[in-house]
């Protein structure tokens, strides 16, 4: 009677274990389903509108480079590798290879640190900062993914080679100028750029240089005498173009005035030569009508001249050559010819 209970106890064990083996047998199977589909659609890639890819099969390229957005297939590494590259964004890097090392504090060192404080030389000795930023955009994909440079440096070597690029080509251009030329910063990031295109075509990087920029500035140990420099050169402009201003007023009033002389002489010289030519003209005239009467001609000058004189006379005397007499008349004219001395 005892055994009985024991066996069905030990029946019941066995279906169980059993139903549990198929269980996890089921869900293992199911498993492996599900990681086979992972494994098949590893490699599956969604492209952004920026983005091309590359497909490697075995290490050796499959057609031409995938530049459409959306889904694409590729069998699961190691059959294809997929190589993603942003070339339709342009991408940035900044270098400090030429900056001076931060201090925790405000103290300005006294002197530069060969090997922790970075400089630029010019062409005339003097000492120069700069920090470049560049951005640049990936034009040639495949020689972008297939450069040596890359493949030398390891996964980030095109960052790597591209900011050794920078610098070099920033150290070339600035050893040209001298510190006014860098300083204006135009010419020093013309050149820069120029020498750092050439370098990329000629190492075949498959990189456009979309934009360089470059912040100069002198050495903090001499900003403070640069900018007493700089403070004079503006004073000594400031003077230049007020003693330039102040000579061309000076020269324009001095043409202005010998203008007006020049046309009141003009004026003066016309007006005298014409009165002459009139007073010319009258004299023939005269002369003519002189010649036919005299005593008229003697009479009408007498009478110009009088209507003339007597109006400038205080007094007038008449004498009376028979009877021996002496007339004396007063004009009360003194008072109105100061009155019109005083007006004129």
């Amino acid at each position: 009677m005892k055994q009985e209970p024991q066996q069905r106890k030990e029946a019941g064990g066995v279906k169980a274990f059993k139903d549990a083996l198929k269980t996890t047998a089921f869900l293992l199977k199911v498993a492996m389903v599900l990681l086979l589909f992972a494994f098949l659609f590893s490699n599956v890639k969604n492209l952004e509108q920026y983005e091309k890819a590359v497909v490697l099969r075995f290490g050796v390229q499959k057609g031409s480079p995938i530049s459409e957005p959306g889904l694409h297939f590729a069998w699961p590494y190691p059959i294809d590798q997929v190589i993603i590259v942003p070339a339709g964004r342009t991408q940035s890097l900044s270098s400090n290879s030429f900056m001076f090392q931060e201090t925790r504090t405000d103290k300005i060192n006294e002197f530069l640190k060969p090997g922790v404080d970075g400089y630029l030389l010019t062409a005339d000795g003097n000492i120069l900062h700069c920090e470049s930023t560049l951005k640049y955009q990936v034009e040639d994909i495949e020689k972008f993914i297939f450069s040596s440079a890359k493949k030398i440096d390891g996964k980030d070597g095109m960052k790597k080679i591209l900011r050794s690029l920078l610098d070099n080509s920033v150290l070339k251009a600035s050893a040209k100028l001298s510190l006014n030329e860098a300083l204006d910063n135009k010419e020093l990031v013309a050149d820069s750029k120029l020498i750092l295109q050439k370098s990329i075509t000629e190492l075949e990087l498959g990189v456009r240089v979309e934009l360089l920029d470059l912040k100069i500035m002198v050495p903090k140990q001499v900003e403070a005498s640069r900018l007493d420099v700089k403070n004079a050169e503006q004073d000594a402009a400031r003077l230049k173009s007020e003693s330039e201003s102040y000579r061309s007023k000076s020269v324009d009033d001095a043409e202005s005035a010998a203008g007006r002389v020049r046309d009141n002489a003009d004026v003066w010289a016309a007006g005298l030569l014409s009165r002459s030519e009139a007073d010319l003209n009258t004299l023939k005239k005269l002369i003519v009508r002189y010649r036919k009467n005299p005593q008229q001609i003697k009479e009408m000058l007498l009478r110009d001249t009088m209507v003339e004189v007597i109006p400038k006379l205080e007094e007038v005397f008449l004498f009376d050559s028979n009877k021996q007499r002496e007339l004396r008349l007063t004009i009360p004219r003194k008072t109105k010819r100061k009155k019109e001395e005083k007006e004129k």
